[in-house]
């Protein structure tokens, strides 16, 4: 899978990507491990397609893409479709990406912001079997959250999809199955400990 980023920013030693579809990931670990490689550079058209607005303001939308001062909001919450996506160049909207509305709404036929360098992403792109459901924030943690490579291959992986699946379908499976796994685990003991365990060799 490819994932398009709209903004790589250096977090201690590890270098994480936001992508378009919303989280943020590892691209080169805190222990400098590369975990994705890059494909190519962003390609506007590949970027068309249905997004959710996530600004608690809203989404600004302009006439134009030279056109700084936005005619317009698209509601926070609400989704759209974009037929084609361009990036800004000129003043306040340079380095921005701006999406043309394709469906009926409130921005139809204008430029709707998805991202600022100023105010990040603004609209998130809706991928199906990622985040066609929206998210709720986790009460306390506001802010950027990250996805970890191995969150992302519980999806990805059909291996590993198929016991998310069950999982996600019983959660008392679930509990059951983590019980019995944790209790082996804590048994075993650690071995450089001094404590080893009841189960250590």
């Amino acid at each position: 899978d490819v994932i398009s980023l709209v903004a790589v920013k250096v977090f201690g030693t590890a270098i994480r990507g936001q992508a378009e579809r919303g989280g943020w990931v590892s691209i080169i670990g805190s222990a400098g491990k590369t975990l994705f490689a890059r494909e190519g550079d962003l390609e506007a058209q590949s970027l068309a397609g249905r997004y959710r607005v996530m600004h608690s303001g809203g989404a600004p939308y302009h006439a134009s893409a030279t056109d700084n001062q936005g005619v317009g909001r698209v509601s926070a919450g609400e989704e759209f479709c974009v037929s084609e996506v361009i990036f800004g160049q000129d003043d306040s909207l340079a380095g921005a990406m701006l999406g043309k509305r394709a469906d009926p709404g409130s921005g139809a036929g204008f430029w709707v912001l998805l991202y600022s360098p100023s105010q990040g992403l603004v609209c998130e792109r809706v991928v199906q079997g990622y985040n066609e459901i929206p998210r709720k924030p986790i009460a306390g943690q506001t802010g950027h959250q990250m996805m970890l490579v191995s969150d992302m291959v519980l999806l990805w992986d059909e291996g590993f999809k198929k016991h998310l699946e069950v999982y996600a379908e019983d959660e008392e499976r679930l509990k059951a199955d983590f019980g019995v796994a944790f209790k082996r685990l804590t048994e075993l003991g650690c071995p450089w400990s001094k404590d080893r365990g009841t189960g250590a060799p």
